[in-house]
């Protein structure tokens, strides 16, 4: 693998752009809500189920997501999943009911979303061997630009342009973006037939739904500690809520970490070593995060749960591609089921267990979350082995 050099082209350049461009958008729902919820009094638990409507999109797109690219093309899915999600925003931004909103969200997630498998299958055949580079690099950009959806929403009301600016910047970016690449052309896929709908389903190896479980678990955690380790700083540190949310920040920004340090090694580790040692690692940062009996310890912990957590996803998503590296459309849509899955359980199950036990025994679901993706990827591993 290391003799093969890794080229970043126009072409590389353009996805890794788009899928900060989805990371992005999907990031500042949230915040945006905030706001408009405000605005046309949402209730809590309504502002909840937008990000509840999104990972459902995000689901559909996973089971659909392959047959689109074979029916209509690559190319074709790509853009008009661009625009699905910059209309989904247009009609957020417009939303001034809660049924209307939450359509603009499921729009956002379902539409959007097929922009994301189409990132995922075209990077991997792009670069070929070296697609374990590519897909770790691209998810470094995609965490960067998602921790900055929320200061863009805060900027843009502090300097009286309103929090709508947020995401109109990121439709501009999006109108530019097609603008720039809209004639590149993207990889045939290997398996693609002449007559895509008479084509006899494809059956993915064993490896890669055993991988396909630690990327849910993983994602579960990842979730789940977003959402979540804030309220649990606020109980069990005695943080405040500002500080709790700059020591998300810093959570963010271990993650980015993560997952520069991840696509460096990529390239001359084995990725199923890799994502075994990063779970290793969180399952022991989480632990401490959880248990420790001073604050300090328990910032620590959530420093190295960061680092870990990183590249859960994006390893899954190169192990799972290489298993079947022939048919990458529908791995990386059945990849984005599993995230999408996942974001649409897991915060809402440490949330029912939080209301009912407590937030400290909510966070203790975080470790085991992660003990379960290690033996989901150690028994992939060694079914590959065999």
């Amino acid at each position: 693998m290391d003799t093969i050099v890794f080229r970043r082209d126009r072409l590389t350049w353009l996805l890794y752009a788009l899928l900060s461009y989805y990371a992005y958008m999907q990031a500042i729902v949230s915040p945006a809500l905030n706001f408009l919820g405000d605005e046309i009094a949402l209730s809590f638990s309504v502002r909840g189920l937008h990000a509840t409507a999104f990972a459902a999109g995000m689901m559909s797109a996973g089971l659909l997501g392959e047959r689109a690219t074979a029916r209509w093309g690559r190319p074709r899915v790509l853009w008009i999943g661009g625009a699905g999600m910059a209309l989904g925003a247009l009609i957020l931004i417009a939303g001034r009911s809660a049924p209307v909103t939450l359509a603009a969200t499921l729009i956002m997630g379902l539409i959007g979303s097929f922009t994301l498998v189409v990132i995922q299958s075209a990077l991997s055949d792009h670069h070929g061997e070296r697609r374990a580079v590519a897909l770790t690099e691209s998810n470094v950009a995609a965490v960067l630009f998602a921790a900055l959806a929320p200061f863009a929403v805060s900027a843009a009301e502090a300097v009286n342009l309103g929090w709508r600016a947020g995401l109109i910047a990121g439709m501009v970016v999006f109108g530019g973006l097609y603008g720039f690449g809209r004639a590149l052309p993207l990889p045939r896929a290997q398996n693609a037939e002449s007559d895509p709908v008479s084509a006899s389903p494809t059956r993915l190896p064993r490896t890669f739904w055993l991988i396909w479980f630690a990327a849910f678990f993983g994602v579960s955690t990842e979730w789940a500690t977003i959402f979540w380790s804030g309220e649990f700083l606020e109980a069990a540190a005695g943080v405040s809520t500002t500080d709790a949310s700059a020591l998300l920040g810093v959570f963010f920004l271990m993650m980015m970490t993560g997952r520069i340090v991840g696509s460096r090694l990529s390239g001359r580790i084995d990725p199923i070593r890799l994502i075994v040692f990063s779970q290793a690692l969180a399952i022991f940062g989480l632990t401490i995060f959880w248990l420790a009996p001073a604050r300090e310890l328990m910032f620590a912990g959530y420093i190295l749960a960061g680092l870990g957590i990183a590249n859960f996803y994006p390893l899954a998503l190169v192990i799972g591609v290489n298993s079947a590296p022939a048919h990458s459309d529908l791995a990386s849509a059945r990849m984005s089921f599993a995230s999408g899955s996942a974001i649409f359980v897991a915060p809402i199950i440490l949330g029912s267990v939080a209301d009912m036990s407590g937030i400290q025994t909510a966070i203790g679901i975080a470790p085991v979350l992660v003990l379960l993706a290690m033996l989901a990827a150690l028994s992939s591993w060694a079914l590959r082995s065999r």
